[in-house]
């Protein structure tokens, strides 16, 4: 497993081994999942500076006079807003990501004992 310094990075290089249809080890796999829950932390304040952004515009807008129903529209219908649910993608991945890992590490460890 190749040194990779953010999530992004290690996503990519995931895509390509899966693009290459190569398997990857169960040791590699092991220690993916704890670099990504390492840095896991970074993009978590990521979303919540990106959530503070987004309510921030619906007050912004609430203040001029438009109704919650409206401002909400108008923010979900900007960039700040589809960051936040790429950010928040991301996060769901990387969860999955490691929940996957926690299976494989399960069911190599239970191919070695034989179950």
């Amino acid at each position: 497993f190749p040194s990779h310094d953010t999530i992004p990075e290690i996503l990519e290089w995931l895509k390509e081994i899966v693009k290459m249809k190569q398997t990857i080890d169960h040791h590699e796999w092991v220690r993916m999942a704890q670099r990504v829950n390492i840095l896991l932390g970074e993009e978590r304040d990521k979303l919540l500076e990106l959530q503070q952004k987004v309510n921030q515009e619906k007050v912004a807008l609430i203040e001029t006079g438009k109704n919650g129903t409206t401002a909400k529209l108008i923010v979900e219908s900007g960039d700040t807003y589809k960051e936040f649910c790429k950010q928040k993608g991301l996060i769901d991945q990387c969860t999955e990501l490691i929940r996957i890992s926690k299976l494989q590490a399960r069911l190599v460890n239970d191919e070695i004992k034989g179950y």
